[in-house]
């Protein structure tokens, strides 16, 4: 009979224990002043991601604009998430907590874009598409973004300012042709056109938050537009340091108890599950994972579950909650299709661990490496098999919260944890 053991990773947990009052001295700096200096109407760029203590600054960035005489308005940021509609969009942000009431800024989405000019990339020819509302009905641009490493690649840039001037500006058309030339886009051309966007006065800069492993905002800077491409390269490598990881390279099953959007673009985060899926891109090293299960989805997703082919088997409940629509737009415009391919589904948890289980009958339940998470962004808590705890010895970043226990199911057939 298979038994799970409750353990809690411990990684670095500085974060800033002030935040309201760091950002207020942030927003009465001469630096920030010095980008809203005669500004009369700017638009906010928010993502889709589930940052932190996301509605507190956006709110506080809101009063201090008003204070100044600035009308601030909300604009998303978000490429083609939110099924590349004005009304997905803003359903989006809404479920983030962002909206007029919330916030005390109108919310103006739109998927309409204009083009700054174009760039040259390796022979061809890329326009610079961004938000239209921005640029015509404001004459202001503020970014708000994580800095962290990407989903789908490595390089100088990866999630952040940069990538929101260009993919999540760009609107659906800027994320499609980004996406169209595949990891390429991301990599290589995404900094060039930032190099216009960040180079248009429209914008005054972006606040670069970053933020630990158990998803506390442990950095806040302010970048003018004139320094985003120089200093976002430093911010992502701190944040890159703080990445958790599962406790173990060799894994036979991983249960994830829920994907969604705002946990990762695509539902889980390939780099913590190992698997990438992108064709003509280098499969990942680590962790080694054979058998992945995937319970639910958030609300927060909408319904949008690209990602779901990282998995190999997923429940029904998972599969009944899927919009595909939502997922067609998101996976069309990336062009990564593995990840869009649905897996087996299967009735329940319960199921998908009998099935995970009977493939490894040969060496016995006592013996599989089985880890159960809640999601990929929480990996601190979490229930590991016997045989991962006797790899784990006396680790100072382990603690053992309560020893092997045979799994128990609910009248749903739910795994009973606690995550």
């Amino acid at each position: 009979m298979l038994k799970l053991a409750k353990i809690r990773q411990v990684f670095p947990n500085r974060c800033i224990e002030s935040l309201e009052e760091d950002f207020s001295g942030l927003l009465s700096s001469s630096e920030f002043n010095d980008g809203i200096k005669g500004r009369k109407r700017i638009a906010i760029a928010v993502g889709s991601r589930g940052i932190s203590n996301l509605v507190m600054l956006v709110k506080k960035l809101v009063d201090y604009l008003k204070g100044a005489g600035i009308e601030p308005i909300v604009v998303p940021a978000m490429g083609s998430h939110g099924c590349a509609t004005a009304d997905g969009q803003k359903a989006v942000l809404n479920k983030l907590g962002i909206s007029r009431e919330t916030v005390g800024a109108e919310v103006v989405s739109s998927v309409d874009v204009i083009s700054l000019g174009e760039v040259e990339m390796d022979g061809g020819e890329f326009a610079v598409y961004v938000d239209k509302v921005s640029w015509e009905q404001t004459d202001g641009v503020i970014l708000i973004n994580r800095v962290k490493q990407h989903t789908d690649f490595s390089g100088r840039y990866e999630s952040g300012l940069v990538k929101m001037a260009t993919v999540g500006l760009g609107n659906h058309k800027g994320a499609q042709q980004v996406h169209s030339i595949g990891t390429a886009g991301l990599k290589k051309l995404m900094p060039c056109l930032a190099e216009v966007v960040l180079g248009d006065d429209k914008v005054s800069g972006g606040f670069a938050v970053v933020e630990n492993a158990y998803h506390q905002t442990c950095g806040l800077h302010w970048l003018g537009a004139d320094e985003i491409l120089d200093e976002e390269p430093a911010i992502l490598q701190q944040a890159k340091a703080l990445m958790p990881k599962l406790p173990v390279d060799e894994i036979d099953v991983l249960i994830v108890r829920q994907m969604g959007k705002e946990i990762s673009g695509v539902g889980m985060d390939p780099k913590i599950i190992g698997r990438l899926m992108i064709w003509g891109e280098e499969e990942l090293v680590s962790p080694r994972i054979e058998l992945i299960g995937v319970c639910d989805i958030t609300d927060e997703s909408c319904g949008n579950a690209l990602g779901v082919g990282l998995a190999d088997f997923i429940t029904r409940r998972l599969f009944e909650r899927i919009d595909f629509q939502a997922i067609k737009e998101n996976v069309l415009t990336s062009t990564f299709y593995q990840r869009a391919k649905v897996p087996l589904v299967l009735e329940d948890e319960r199921e998908i661990l009998e099935v995970c289980l009977r493939h490894f009958e040969r060496r016995g339940e006592k013996d599989a490496k089985v880890i159960v998470i809640k999601d990929t962004l929480n990996i601190s808590d979490m229930y590991v098999s016997e045989s991962v705890l006797s790899q784990l010895g006396d680790r100072d970043d382990i603690e053992v919260v309560s020893g092997p226990k045979a799994v128990a199911f609910d009248s749903n057939n739910r795994m009973v944890l606690e995550l």
